[in-house]
């Protein structure tokens, strides 16, 4: 867990010296929430859209062509 630490420090310490400022990683972690929020409802949707054509999920997805990937 120390060592952990230590490794976290210093690859805190390498993005800082590359310029990178932590206002930056606030915005890309609240961009990933919004994502995240976005790819649930979509899933609940196509969950509701397989429970009334009598289906599966992975039917509907691939009736929408979206990869395990999407």
């Amino acid at each position: 867990m120390w060592q952990k630490n230590e490794d976290f420090k210093k690859e805190i310490g390498v993005l800082k010296e590359e310029g990178f400022k932590e206002e930056q990683s606030k915005w890309y972690i609240d961009k990933l929430h919004d994502y995240n929020e976005i790819k649930d409802v979509a899933q609940m949707v196509m969950g509701r859209i397989a429970v009334h054509e009598q289906t599966t999920v992975r039917a509907v997805h691939e009736e929408f062509r979206m990869s395990d990937d999407d």
